[in-house]
């Protein structure tokens, strides 16, 4: 009876480490049908924060700096704009095609000479309410300018106060898109982004930025485009060659298209620069009109602006001169 009641005991003991051992290794199994659980969703998340190449996602993050300007309560930034380039004959389209005559003054060749055009745009800008502050310093061919204007919330209209040679007067504007993309410049600007790739990281002023490159539309250089035309008096006839010659832009492939670079804050997502040589790309865009030989040589181009801030800040007061300045006829 000794004997039976050890064996009981020993297939007892037997059968618990085989419970055991099968109870250890479920345990194992699950474990590992766990790890995947857990992994996928990570590596799904860094699949999504990633680009090509497990870089930084370009569009992401120049999207999200650009909501970012778009929907604040309010923001600081610059713009700049500087072009030179020298007229040397008129081309005009006609039904279609291209004509060139030669100007007749300057040299042998009918170079009638550089122009030089510059813009520096400091802007404030406030939702609510509505405010808008420029100062912005101009330089036209030789003809240099300083315009300082405020634009403001009336009681059913807004009010535009403009400062030029130190004398303000007042207008009154009935309506108004008061968007911010409508009336910042640089957001104007970024606006005509069409596609982004990331480039590196890299300093700027001390700070830590995303670097991307930037392809716009030919939007983006139509001021310069049409300054241009216009002062070069190459579409004399009024046919619309600057519209063609935006359009024309704008249909380049990425690898000859308008291009440009852009800097982010990598900590704050604050885009502090962008900038744009458009000179060679202006250059074969004039170069390609039929007949056109003796049209212009584009000899500098280059746009930049960033924001200095996006999270609101202080609107500058209105001076009592332009408080008490001289009201203009109503426009708008």
């Amino acid at each position: 009876m000794r004997i039976r009641e050890k064996d009981d005991v020993e297939m007892r003991k037997n059968e618990s480490r085989k419970i055991g051992a099968g109870a250890q290794k479920w345990k194992q199994s699950a474990f590992l049908m766990l790890i995947p659980m857990v992994l996928l969703p990570g590596l799904f998340f860094a699949g999504c924060q990633g680009g090509q190449g497990g870089q930084p996602d370009a569009g992401a993050i120049f999207r999200e700096a650009y909501t970012k300007a778009e929907d604040s309560a309010g923001s600081t930034s610059w713009y700049e704009s500087s072009f030179s380039f020298s007229p040397s004959g008129t081309a005009a389209l006609t039904n279609g095609e291209a004509e060139t005559e030669t100007a007749g003054e300057g040299t042998e060749e009918g170079d009638a000479g550089g122009q030089s055009y510059s813009l520096r745009s400091d802007t404030v800008y406030r939702k609510e309410p509505f405010g808008l502050y420029t100062v912005s310093v101009s330089n036209a061919g030789g003809t240099p300018g300083t315009l300082e204007s405020y634009t403001i919330k009336g009681d059913g209209e807004y009010l535009l106060y403009t400062a030029s040679d130190d004398v303000w007067t007042k207008s009154s504007l009935q309506e108004m898109n008061t968007d911010s993309k409508e009336q910042v410049e640089l957001l104007k600007l970024l606006s005509q982004a069409k596609s982004q790739s990331y480039l590196r990281e890299e300093e700027l002023d001390g700070i830590l930025c995303h670097k991307l490159e930037i392809t716009f539309t030919g939007e983006a250089l139509r001021n310069v485009v049409e300054t241009v035309v216009s002062a070069s008096g190459m579409d004399a006839s009024g046919s619309g060659l600057a519209g063609l010659l935006v359009e024309s832009l704008s249909n380049r492939e990425d690898g000859d298209a308008v291009r440009g670079y852009c800097w982010i804050e990598k900590d704050t997502g604050l885009l502090t620069r962008v900038e744009i040589d458009g000179a060679e790309i202006l250059q074969k865009t004039f170069s390609s009109i039929d007949g056109a030989e003796n049209g212009v040589t584009i000899q500098e181009c280059k746009i930049t602006g960033g924001f200095t801030e996006v999270e609101g800040g202080t609107f500058p007061d209105l001076p009592e001169e332009a408080q008490s300045a001289s009201s203009a006829e109503a426009v708008g």
